[in-house]
Parts: structure tokens; C-alpha cells; sequence
């Protein structure tokens, strides 16, 4: 029952809706009214609201388009309580399609109740009046699915390639040179924890902590991108021949290079090339504790000797038989003369065995012999320009050590390798191991 109204009532004057403005604020302003003049809500529901103003204000609030809309429109509820009832069925239509897998499955596809779909053939269906609005309902249903289609087709960001183009440059150069052009994407945010990272390093790309730009994978990716579509050819160095003693630059390069010394160990035994054939055959290099004569022990220093580099004597030369490139450093190259506009240019980085990487400045060809005479040998070497200098001048690394045949003894702090007069010898200097270790060392206090 509704409750009793208070002794000597009054209606709010407040003028009837007419369907225009939003219901809503009406109701309020009514409720409003109510609450101010000490009546409870319960009082205020009971304020006489015509059949006709309730179904348009109803009607007037459903502002989406709905299928139960376009019922009502194509044909209006004579009154209010019909509107409700005719509500009231699609609710309970929609709860039971909710429980149906078929109707879910359908859903997914694009499908909506209410509407029903055109033939393929594009015929229309019999019944239907140029102004039913249904078939152009569902003909826009393919149009609302092309941004999702188009989304799951779109590529990734960054590509990932199976070779790369060397570059003159190291590609944080190319950031630093091409980056306000637009040509770059940007990268997505770094995933990772921010704490997790490695906080001395930082990613220009990125703008975000964790690793050197020059290490940056995206970076390298989207240069690799831009090149590919003609662009930044300036920055394209001319490819050099994989079989360079490394293996190339490519991952499927170096994978090839690997490869191809697979079984070398067994078939070399009988089938060695004219070109492999040892131009001293007759001469054997080998240690015995004479060779350890005047090497202060105990000891673990490294192997530090004296050769020729071009037609300058050079000291502090680390024998490093773990480094894939024979390395020189910039300031030695000062020294004996050489200009750096004389160095090849190259993009490759060098990589430590902690991960991190160098840009190198260039790369030179240089004669380095081996001595002392009149057992000395020389050799062309090619040799990677980095910056620094401090505690080592340069380092042999493994191509020169191949191509000297030499065999090295940290025991015996001696480097031996044939020559056309007999077995030659490096000596390697213990003091300055010592400093310069000592030196490197400094640099970490």
C-alpha cells in the first residue's frame, strides 16, 4: 500500500514533463523539492505521474541504439505498461541466450540478436521494405571487425633479420646523426624491472637505464629497416667477404663458419691442401726447463712482449691467444706517426667477456715482425683501432698467432714459432706484466 499523505499536502509546483530535456534532472528536481519541504522519499513516490508522461520519459531516456530500441520504433507501445512488458521479454530473452554456447559462439562471430543477416546473393528477403533498417545494421557489422582484423595483421615493431648491413658507423652514431629526422620509430617501453637493470648503463634509443645504446637490439633493428627501404645508404659500407677468419658479421655467417670445421680434425690427418702445407716442415718447436731459465717464479703473469709494428718499436704487447682481432690502441697509433684518417672505417663492435661492447675507430694493415734475429719472421696484420691505451700498447690475438704458427707458454713466459733459420722467440717481460696489471687494477680503486 502506499503510505498516507501528511495533513495539508501540497503538490510540488513543478510543471508536468513534456518529453523534452532529460528526464533525470526532472526527477531530481521533483525528489528535491520534496526532501526541502520535509517529505519522505516514500511520500514523494507517490506523486500522481500520468501513463502518457511515464512511456516518454522512458522512451526519451534509451539514448543507444539497441534492438529492443528499433522494435519500439518500428512499432510504439501504446502505453507505459506495455513498455515495461515488452522490456521485460527481452531481458528474459537476453538472460537465456547468455546461457545458450551456441548464442556465445555466434556472438563472438560478429553476430547480434535482433538483427537478422542478408544473403550473400544480396537479395532481399520477403517482407522487407526499403525503410527496414535491420540489413543495414548488419551490413555494418564486417566494417566494425575490419579494425580488429587489420590489428591482428599489423606486424611487429621491430623486425628482427636473419643479416645485417655493416655500417660505417656504430649505430649510436647513427642515432646521434639521423635521430631528430623522423626516420626512427620509437622503441616500446623497456618490461623489465627498472630495479633489476644495470643503472650505469642507458639506452639513448630508449631513454631508459639497462643497456648502452650501442648494445641496443631495436636500435640496430630499425636501422636495419630504414636501409632496406633505400634510406641512410650514406651509412652502408661495402660487404667484405665472409671467409675473413671470422665468420662474418651475421649470426648466419658465423653459424656457416662454424660448420665448415666440422670433421676438419679427422680428415686433415690424410687430406691436407696445398695451401695449409707447412713451409718449414722440418723444424719442431718445443719447451723444456731451459726455456724457463731466468723466469722469476712463482708467478701467473700474463704473456707481455716487444715486436715491430710498421718500422717503430713497440713494448707492452699483451699475447692474448682469447681475442679474436689483433688490437691497437689509439694512442700507440699516435705515437709511431699514423693518422687516423688512414684507418678503414668499420661498424663491428668488439665484445668483452662481461658482454659489454666497443665501437672501434678503424682498422689498419700493418707489418709486425717477430724477433730476434736471425730467427724472425714477418706478417701482415690487421689490426682493430680502439680508443685508450693506458696499460697495453696493442694485442696479438689470434689471427696474428696463426699466421706466425706460433705456440705460446705462460710457464715458460715465451712465445716460439718456426722460421726459414730455426725456431724464433718472443720473451715475455715480467716487470711490465706486473705494472701493467698493476695499472688496471688502479683503475678499479
Amino acid at each position: 500500500m502506499a503510505p498516507p499523505l501528511p495533513d495539508k499536502y501540497r503538490s510540488p509546483s513543478i510543471p508536468l514533463y513534456v518529453g523534452r530535456g532529460d528526464p533525470d534532472d526532472h526527477l531530481e528536481m521533483y525528489i528535491g523539492h520534496m526532501l526541502l519541504h520535509g517529505y519522505g522519499e516514500a511520500v514523494a513516490a507517490t506523486m500522481d505521474i500520468t501513463d502518457r508522461e511515464a512511456l516518454m520519459g522512458a522512451l526519451s531516456s534509451m539514448k543507444k541504439i539497441t534492438p529492443f530500441k528499433r522494435e519500439l520504433n518500428r512499432k510504439p507501445p501504446s502505453s507505459y505498461k506495455e513498455f515495461l512488458a515488452r522490456a521485460q521479454g527481452y531481458i528474459n530473452a537476453e538472460e537465456a541466450d547468455a546461457n545458450d554456447p551456441e548464442h556465445r559462439s555466434n556472438k563472438n562471430k560478429g553476430t547480434e540478436q535482433g538483427s537478422t543477416p542478408a544473403k550473400q546473393d544480396g537479395k532481399k528477403h520477403r517482407g522487407e521494405g526499403s525503410g527496414d533498417k535491420q540489413p543495414a545494421a548488419t551490413s555494418n557489422a564486417p566494417e566494425a571487425k575490419k579494425p580488429r582484423q587489420e590489428e591482428n595483421c599489423k606486424p611487429p615493431l621491430f623486425q628482427r633479420y636473419d643479416f645485417y648491413h655493416e655500417l660505417t658507423v656504430g649505430v649510436e652514431e647513427v642515432f646521434n646523426q639521423v635521430g631528430r629526422e623522423n626516420l626512427l620509430r620509437r622503441p616500446e617501453p623497456m618490461r623489465t624491472d627498472p630495479s633489476r637493470r644495470n643503472q650505469k648503463k642507458f639506452c639513448r634509443f630508449h631513454g631508459d637505464v639497462g643497456h648502452h645504446t650501442n648494445d641496443c637490439a631495436d636500435l640496430k633493428d630499425e636501422i636495419e629497416r630504414v636501409i632496406r627501404e633505400g634510406k641512410l645508404q650514406e651509412f652502408k659500407a661495402e660487404r667484405r667477404p665472409r671467409n675473413d677468419g671470422h665468420g662474418g658479421d651475421s649470426r648466419r655467417s658465423q653459424k656457416d663458419y662454424a660448420h665448415e670445421a666440422r670433421g676438419v680434425y679427422q680428415e686433415r690427418l690424410w687430406s691436407v691442401s696445398a695451401v695449409k702445407t707447412p713451409r718449414y716442415s722440418s723444424t719442431d718447436v718445443a719447451f723444456n726447463e731451459d726455456d724457463a731459465s731466468g723466469v722469476h717464479f712463482p708467478h701467473n703473469d700474463a704473456l707481455v712482449v716487444e715486436a715491430m709494428i710498421g718500422n717503430h718499436t713497440v713494448c707492452r704487447i699483451l699475447v692474448d691467444n682469447g681475442s679474436s682481432v689483433d688490437l691497437l690502441y689509439s694512442d700507440c697509433l699516435e705515437k709511431i706517426g699514423i693518422q687516423k684518417e688512414q684507418l678503414e672505417k668499420t661498424s663491428r663492435p668488439l665484445y668483452g667477456f662481461t658482454g659489454d661492447s666497443v665501437i672501434p675507430q678503424g682498422t689498419i694493415r700493418l707489418p709486425i715482425t717477430a724477433r730476434e734475429k736471425p730467427q724472425q719472421t714477418t706478417t701482415m696484420a690487421s689490426f682493430v683501432v680502439i680508443k685508450g691505451g693506458s696499460q697495453y700498447n696493442a694485442v696479438i690475438g689470434r689471427p696474428t698467432l696463426q699466421a706466425l704458427r706460433a705456440i705460446i707458454s705462460v710457464y715458460h713466459q715465451k712465445v716460439k714459432f718456426p722460421t726459414p733459420n730455426g725456431v724464433g722467440e718472443m720473451k715475455s717481460n715480467q716487470y711490465e706484466a706486473r705494472v701493467a696489471y698493476s695499472d688496471a687494477l688502479r683503475g678499479y680503486d
